[in-house]
């Protein structure tokens, strides 16, 4: 069955907005189709928008740009037997996008600085990653929105990996075991394999493709090589990444569909995240302390490819297995034959690279606004805090490195190899034989009273360590009970001003209602007096309409007889004009009879000349009839 031009399978279950069928002498764009050798079987649908007409209908119903200037963002169909795995080498680039993933998740162009990172760290196109893991992306980014915190790549993959990868198949990002902040957002996301395109940039927005020095953001077409990203290295994560990875694993299980609802209102976010936290309100105050101290001393960047954790490809023959215990170290991104991927850029703090200018953001994302119930007791907490005590959260400081060893808060560093390197005595210890006995213990003691000293030393400094961080929680917790009993006192005089306006307000509610029960009374007098004298009116005018109707029937009834008198007046006027003229002929005849008794030598030729429809003119016998002219 083909409607509007398109074939349609009984199992197409997806909301899709088509053009007109009339589809004759349709344009195909010329294209040089380079398929990839591995092309998957289950990606080799081809694609709907296949001509202008289609694209025009797609752009009509989907906004795709944050500006007004929506020709920045150019659509095009696809060629004959081109396939989503199409790779090409000639300008000018494109990248291809389903319309289905566009619509559904909201996406906006350009991609924000997270969102072709994640593309980038992957080694993915747009097209290659599965609508599932868009939903992870975009549900990522809305609840970092509702925090205020930015997007981190390291807390983000803390959650969710690239479990495996099946050659030729789109790439997957699944929760790591025991973790995960979303629910799927469909157990079976079909029927959108046909909806691809083109898209490439305007003149005026080439960071829809490319950065600034003009590398590209993220690779435009299908990969035969996906990085496998199995989590992080907790060792390189930032003390407050750690802090917020704890915190959102604090949450129940996030719905996609829910925070896909809210994304234009950050407040209706902050919401459901109250909600769905588990954490006291004071572990949530401090985690906002926290927050906003970072906002003004960040942490120093921290490259991706030292945090990731990218294990090896699937399918790899002849890879040499890691020993036991070794960890997996981050491989190196970067630009690939044939134009398939792109280079790595420097991250920066974030994690992700910066939001550049021009609008790479979220769909109708409004500016974040604090939650109405915190706004106004957090506020003063946070800047006491900030301005009293600023607390650094960095890394471990490492153990001295010997050479090129590694560090000991490494995953790699082996303690036996270490003590057997550094810590042991080294020479003869023969030379220690000709030493007396008490010699021997007078230097263990030595040795010990050197280690007890050291000993006190440290301990003494972990006291004073202690203290101070004792100091800065008690300072912290006697803020939040600050916090806590201004936020009480607050309320308590927001109760007592509410309760006035209410009392106020209900007052004027009163006397509203009875300037409307005065007024009501008043109209309902005056419509009472209106309506008898109405009914009065209506009444008379009954009667008088009444007695017309009467006569008017008994003029009707004269009426007929008149004309039933005037029809026998016309019989009988009838009837005597013509006894008249039957009279006047009979006498005209009885005359001429006569005249022909008295005078019979009368010229008989003359008077047949004579007739009753003539008369005498000057001696003449004229016609009475008129003449016709």
């Amino acid at each position: 069955m083909e409607i509007f031009g398109f074939p349609l399978s009984p199992s197409d279950s997806d909301c899709f907005i088509i053009p007109r069928s009339s589809f004759t002498r349709k344009d195909l764009v010329r294209f040089n189709p380079v398929v990839l050798d591995d092309s998957p079987g289950g990606m080799e649908t081809p694609s709907r928008f296949t001509t202008t007409e289609s694209i025009r209908y797609f752009r009509e119903v989907n906004k795709l740009y944050s500006d007004e200037d929506e020709s920045q963002i150019i659509v095009e169909p696809m060629g004959e037997e081109e396939l989503v795995t199409t790779v090409n080498g000639e300008e000018p680039h494109y990248f291809y996008m389903y319309d289905d993933v566009i619509r559904t998740f909201n996406l906006w162009f350009p991609f924000t600085g997270f969102e072709d990172t994640v593309l980038r760290i992957l080694n993915i196109a747009p097209s290659q990653l599965h609508p599932n893991s868009w939903t992870f992306v975009k549900a990522f980014e809305i609840v970092c929105m509702g925090l205020g915190v930015e997007p981190r790549l390291g807390v983000f993959f803390s959650f969710y990996q690239v479990k495996s990868l099946t050659p030729g198949k789109m790439v997957s990002l699944s929760s790591l075991p025991n973790k995960g902040l979303f629910t799927l957002f469909a157990s079976n996301f079909k029927n959108y394999q046909d909806t691809f395109f083109r898209m490439r940039h305007g003149p005026q927005l080439p960071t829809l493709m490319y950065d600034g020095e003009g590398g590209r953001l993220f690779p435009f077409y299908w990969t035969s090589d996906p990085s496998v990203v199995k989590g992080v290295h907790d060792a390189h994560l930032t003390a407050f990444e750690r802090e917020t990875i704890t915190f959102l694993d604090s949450f129940c299980r996030l719905d996609t569909k829910d925070l896909l609802q809210r994304e234009t209102n950050v407040d209706s976010i902050v919401e459901y995240l109250k909600r769905m936290r588990t954490v006291s309100e004071g572990d949530l105050l401090s985690y906002l302390v926290k927050l906003t101290q970072k906002k003004i001393d960040p942490d120093e960047p921290i490259s991706p490819e030292i945090q990731l954790v990218v294990g090896e490809k699937d399918g790899a023959k002849d890879a040499k297995r890691k020993r036991r215990g070794e960890v997996v170290r981050p491989s190196k991104f970067s630009k690939k034959d044939g134009g398939s991927s792109s280079q790595i850029i420097d991250l920066g703090a974030s994690g992700s690279s910066p939001q550049p200018k021009g609008g790479r953001s979220l769909r109708n994302r409004p500016k974040p606004a604090k939650d109405a119930s915190l706004k106004d007791v957090t506020a003063e907490v946070i800047k006491d805090v900030v301005s009293h005590s600023a607390v650094e959260d960095a890394p471990p400081p490492p153990v001295a490195e010997d050479g090129g060893s590694s560090s000991a808060w490494d995953k790699s560093f082996d303690p036996i190899a270490f003590v057997e390197r550094n810590l042991l005595l080294e020479g003869d210890s023969s030379r220690f034989d000709s030493m007396s006995t008490p010699a021997l213990q007078a230097l263990a003691l030595n040795h010990g009273v050197k280690n007890l000293v050291l000993g006190h030393l440290l301990s003494a400094r972990q006291m004073r360590e202690h203290v101070d961080v004792s100091a800065e929680a008690k300072y912290a917790g006697q803020a939040v009970l600050e916090a806590e009993a201004r936020h009480s006192a607050e309320k308590e005089r927001l109760s007592g001003e509410i309760n006035a306006i209410k009392k106020e307000h209900e007052a004027a509610i009163a006397k509203a209602k009875k300037d409307h029960d005065d007024a009501m009374t008043a109209l309902k007098k005056k419509y009472s007096e209106e309506r008898r004298y109405f009914e009065k009116e209506v009444k008379i005018l009954t009667l008088t309409r009444n007695a017309f109707i009467v006569s008017c029937f008994q003029i009707e009834e004269d009426l007929w007889e008149m004309q039933g008198l005037n029809e026998e007046l016309e019989e009988a006027n009838e009837g005597l004009k013509q006894s008249m003229a039957d009279k006047y002929v009979e006498g005209f005849r009885s005359s001429i009879t006569q005249v022909k008794a008295l005078f019979p030598d009368i010229d008989q030729e003359m008077l047949a000349q004579a007739g009753p429809l003539k008369k005498v003119e000057d001696g003449k016998l004229v016609s009475r009839l008129p003449k016709a002219d």
